[in-house]
């Protein structure tokens, strides 16, 4: 996607034409795992379907709290597939959760 981010795995998806992936980013020195949130927009949608996913990329963009996931970028995908879908993209960084042994 926009040659900069490489898809590694589905993460999941919904029937709203959400899908979230596991992606790494190229352009990092690292090449950084980050989150890749994909909205499908097709002509059956509505057009606050598309307002929300763009408020969401907006408010991310501004929030600086440890337990939200950092935005990095938003794009469009400049290509309509064969099925005239057109493609949104929200990049968040990864974060990984601790998991603590609990005893019972």
């Amino acid at each position: 996607m926009q040659e900069r981010y490489q898809i590694q795995r589905r993460l999941g998806r919904t029937m709203a034409g959400r899908q979230t992936c596991l992606s790494t980013d190229l352009e990092s020195q690292s090449r950084e795992l980050v989150i890749l949130k994909f909205l499908a927009f097709t002509a059956e949608m509505q057009w606050d379907t598309l307002k929300l996913f763009e408020r969401e990329a907006q408010v991310l963009q501004h929030l600086n709290h440890p337990r939200i996931p950092k935005y990095r970028d938003y794009f469009s995908v400049n290509q309509q597939s064969s099925t005239g879908l057109l493609w949104w993209g929200l990049v968040q960084d990864l974060v990984v959760q601790k998991t603590f042994g609990v005893s019972r």
